[in-house]
């Protein structure tokens, strides 16, 4: 009798074993054949990706091979495709689209010379919050409200706590509007790669040359878990803010971003932009 109820267990519990799977491959340009770092990819819509390593690999475990899978990345034409077309595949190839300058708008003539501050930063050690995803692409940032046109020289990040050698995260600038963030403003790969300490990090944005006229969402994505330390190891200070507040997160790559309901929705991450603004 025992050996007829583990019979029976074992082949109620094969075809849940056997439906995990999982991809990997290395993601290179269709062109150069070179590797490429750094690619979202995830389950559309879904709360299930990750990140490419330095060398073009990715590895991601899922529970059956169905819906569509995502890759996308700066300077290449978003790739979705059906997980079951791509199970097997070594290499996955992106292709790369001309870089297209933007239209250029002269906000102002002139400048003001006094730097100013968009986002809020605490003289004390506010309430932390961390990531709520240790999945490679989680994201998190704050909106920001800009009054006058704005001349961004650098973006700034408050950590309570960091735990490791070192951090790797890249920095993203959406546009925002109706309550949510929107198509991606800084169309380059910016990292901010750093000790791991409690501080403020600042990354230098004034080569990019980025004039803000509309409300913008500043943000800071999960690249790599270096020294096994993960992101559960990292808290960001945050800071009471009128108007435009609130913390939001995305859990991976090609999720959408949600807002942290569970805490004080007047509260903000320590994430800032120092610039000038337009006296025009």
């Amino acid at each position: 009798m025992k050996g007829l109820y583990f019979l029976i267990l074992f082949i109620f519990s094969a075809p849940r074993l056997s439906s995990q799977i999982t991809l990997e491959a290395v993601l290179i340009d269709s062109e150069s054949l070179l590797p490429l770092a750094y690619v979202n990819i995830g389950l559309l819509d879904q709360a299930k990706g990750t990140v490419s390593n330095p060398q073009g690999y990715f590895r991601l475990d899922l529970e059956k091979a169905e819906g569509k899978i995502v890759f996308s990345s700066i300077a290449y034409t978003r790739l979705e495709v059906l997980v079951k077309d791509i199970l097997g595949l070594d290499t996955i190839r992106l292709v790369p689209v001309a870089r297209q300058l933007p239209e250029v708008k002269v906000f102002a003539r002139r400048l003001g010379s006094e730097e100013k501050m968009l986002g809020l930063k605490n003289k004390t050690r506010g309430m932390s919050v961390m990531y709520v995803s240790q999945q490679l692409g989680a994201e998190i940032g704050t909106p920001l409200q800009v009054k006058k046109p704005f001349f961004i020289k650098t973006a700034n990040f408050v950590f309570n706590h960091a735990k490791g050698d070192s951090l790797l995260f890249r920095v993203n600038l959406y546009d925002y509007a109706q309550g949510k963030p929107g198509e991606k403003i800084l169309q380059d790969h910016v990292f901010l790669k750093a000790r791991a300490q409690k501080g403020v990090y600042t990354v230098n944005l004034e080569d990019y040359q980025l004039f803000l006229q509309d409300d913008v969402f500043l943000s800071l994505e999960w690249l790599n878990d270096m020294d096994g330390n993960t992101n559960t190891e990292l808290t960001i200070d945050t800071k009471k803010g009128k108007g435009l507040s609130g913390v939001f997160y995305r859990r991976a790559s090609q999720a959408p971003f949600e807002r942290m309901d569970f805490i004080n929705t007047a509260l903000k991450p320590c994430f800032y932009l120092f610039g000038v603004e337009s006296e025009e």
